[in-house]
């Protein structure tokens, strides 16, 4: 079975939820469509979010969504600064960057935003004979994690 969802917003709880409604196995494929990261105010878990996704390995594809992008470019700009500039610096605007440097460490923070910035912004995949495109959408009324499709393959 194929599925893709988005706009998961560092709610580690619900994608687990997610994974084991769907009974997610090792034959299924899992296309996630952006913002895995920001916005969660409930419960924010981005660090084992992100290692949850990374343990799904091939069996899971990220799109670049416009607040993962945001957050790879504040970690980048904000560690190319000097300490002092640092501490005067804008905090970041959603909790996901002090969430992140409570628990890893300042090269892992890094080496996450520039995996972040390797996700494609659009992928195509045949499925069935059927191609389809998928992309991120920023602007999204809803912020819960939705279930875009489910399809099976022959």
């Amino acid at each position: 079975m194929h599925y893709v969802v988005s706009d998961i917003h560092n709610d580690y709880q619900k994608f687990c939820d997610l994974l084991k409604m769907i009974e997610f196995s090792k034959e299924d494929k899992l296309f996630i469509l952006g913002d895995l990261f920001d916005r969660s105010d409930y419960n924010p878990n981005p660090v084992d979010l992100y290692f949850k996704v990374m343990e799904l390995e091939d069996n899971c594809s990220m799109i670049r969504g416009n607040h993962d992008e945001w957050l790879a470019a504040y970690i980048l700009k904000f560690y190319q600064m000097p300490e002092w500039k640092r501490r005067k610096t804008e905090p970041y605007q959603y909790n996901t960057f002090r969430c992140l440097t409570r628990r890893l460490v300042e090269v892992d923070v890094q080496n996450l935003a520039r995996q972040i910035l390797t996700w494609p912004l659009q992928l195509s995949v045949q499925v069935n004979n059927e191609k389809y495109l998928l992309a991120h959408r920023a602007e999204k009324l809803y912020t819960d994690i939705i279930i875009m499709y489910g399809w099976n393959e022959p």
